[in-house]
């Protein structure tokens, strides 16, 4: 599967899907948490045991962790980051297929681009840092140090300063 594209002045990096078992458990999981609780509202009603505040409670915390977990589901089966290179900044979205995260923006004035290298089984993976003055940004995409390496040398050409790949602290 190929991680990384770069088209137009944006880098899509690609989340590597998680196996499919636990796919199949977690999107199922997360629909149940949100069927379940209004099962239970209809039928408190049609009891005719009504609405309590310990009812509001329980329904707030089942959507609020459905919710959570179908995030992640759809992080481990569409998720992708992406990275647009503007003039002045450079603004990071995470793209969960059906919906997409909070932007943050950084700004390309004193940039530096790293790798921050995986743990424990991933030593041969890393993660894209970009860090200015004012902020930093981290991806999450686990991709080959010798991409990241490829990636960056490519990305030096596009922004204005000059960015060396090395791998963070």
């Amino acid at each position: 599967m190929k991680q990384i594209t770069f088209q137009d002045n944006t880098l899509i990096l690609k989340v590597g899907k998680s196996p499919i078992i636990i796919r199949i458990i977690l999107f199922p999981t997360a629909f149940l948490f949100f069927i379940l609780p209004a099962y239970g509202i209809t039928s408190n009603l049609s009891d005719g045991s009504g609405i309590t505040f310990l009812t509001v409670i329980m329904i707030a915390f089942f959507f609020l962790l459905g919710y959570y977990l179908l995030r992640i589901s759809l992080w481990n089966t569409f998720g992708e980051e992406v990275i647009t290179l503007g003039p002045e900044k450079i603004i990071y979205e995470a793209d969960y297929g059906w919906f997409k995260g909070n932007k943050k923006e950084i700004s390309i004035e004193n940039l530096k681009c790293s790798i921050k290298p995986g743990e424990f089984e991933n030593k041969d993976k890393g993660v894209l840092l970009f860090d200015s003055d004012q902020s930093q940004i981290e991806c999450v995409a686990l991709i080959p140090i010798k991409e990241l390496e490829a990636l960056i040398i490519d990305l030096s050409k596009i922004l204005p300063q000059k960015i060396e790949p090395k791998l963070a602290d």
